[in-house]
């Protein structure tokens, strides 16, 4: 038989939770029953999400992709002497 629970938290975070909850497809009642599972029978708690990368950082390594693609990329050095030679002619 199901019942309710009654939880007091923050505005803000129990509205970030409802819109993460949404957004993933799930009822926020899930994440709640699932985290309370998983804390019984591990006896730990453990919280993370997955990372999502910004899209500043997709944009950047796309551009990596494409440059290696395209050979231009920098080669490999013994010292730091040879790659601020090859730097300089790169200006």
């Amino acid at each position: 038989m199901d019942t309710v629970l009654s939880v007091k938290t923050n505005k803000t975070i129990k509205k970030q939770a409802m819109d993460l909850a949404k957004e993933m497809g799930v009822p926020l009642s899930l994440v709640v029953t699932s985290l309370l599972k998983r804390f019984i029978s591990e006896k730990e708690l453990i919280i993370s999400a997955p990372r999502q990368m910004s899209k500043a950082l997709e944009k950047v390594i796309a551009q990596s992709e494409i440059d290696l693609k395209n050979g231009d990329v920098s080669p490999v050095f013994d010292n730091a002497d040879d790659f601020m030679v090859w730097l300089r002619k790169e200006d």
